[in-house]
């Protein structure tokens, strides 16, 4: 029985990604489950590994030897869905050589359980992957989907946090009164006005700005400055 204000105080005291990656283990450790494999996944590139805790050489011979990433019918699965749904319900989907051969590997290696449930955080999919060495009794991967829900909700939502607080503006001295006045509603006549520089020179700083931080406009900027509390209006 997962305790919701527990769960929520113990997410919430996470000071950082290591923190929060031992918060996700303990959990699961609760429930019979010690493999997690936390990561983006797309079509083009396969999954990006955030977090994981496997078997000893399960990540070569799932990245590199087997290229298992390009077969894997749970994250196929989970690439299209966000629906939390356990790996036989994934498998049994595809019944091909190749998966048949992914699951007998995977359960000689150790990995006999999983659940995959996703998340959302810096504008991408995450997806978490919690599996087992041990042979739980029928059901008892469903039992804990739910969990496994609130933990990539919860660790989306918590990676999320830790990524706007880690990604401050870059900016000099000069770029940061240009974002002040950008704050202040000043176009960018009124920010040459204001700083007594051409408005070419106003528009190179902003586009520098951009170009800098990965920002695609102003509101971007100002979005970006609020956050952090950068600029003061």
């Amino acid at each position: 029985m997962i305790e919701l204000i527990e769960f929520a105080d113990q997410l919430n005291n996470a000071k950082n990604e290591d923190e929060l990656n031992q918060f996700v283990m303990a959990a699961l450790a609760q429930v019979g489950y010690e493999n997690v494999v936390i990561s983006t996944y797309s079509q083009k590139d396969g999954p990006k590994l955030l977090f994981y805790v496997a078997p000893d050489g399960w990540d070569k011979t799932y990245m590199e030897d087997k290229k298992f990433f390009l077969i894997d019918p749970a994250y196929k699965t989970q690439a299209a869905v966000w629906d939390t749904h356990t790996w036989k319900d994934a498998f049994s989907i595809e019944t091909s050589k190749p998966v048949q051969d992914f699951v007998n590997i995977s359960e000689e290696c150790g990995l006999r359980h999983g659940v995959t449930a996703s998340g959302a955080a810096c504008g991408l999919k995450i997806n978490l992957a919690a599996s087992s060495r041990a042979r739980h009794p029928d059901g008892h991967e469903r039992k804990i989907m739910g969990l496994t829900s609130l933990l990539a909700a919860g660790y989306s939502h918590k990676l999320s946090e830790f990524h706007r607080k880690s990604t401050k503006l870059e900016l000099s001295p000069q770029e940061n009164e240009v974002v002040r006045w950008i704050l202040a509603g000043e176009n960018t006549n009124g920010i040459s006005d204001k700083m007594n520089i051409s408005e070419h020179t106003a528009r190179t700083y902003i586009q520098r700005i951009m170009e800098r931080n990965g920002l695609k406009s102003r509101l971007q900027i100002a979005v970006q400055a609020l956050i952090n509390g950068q600029a003061q209006l």
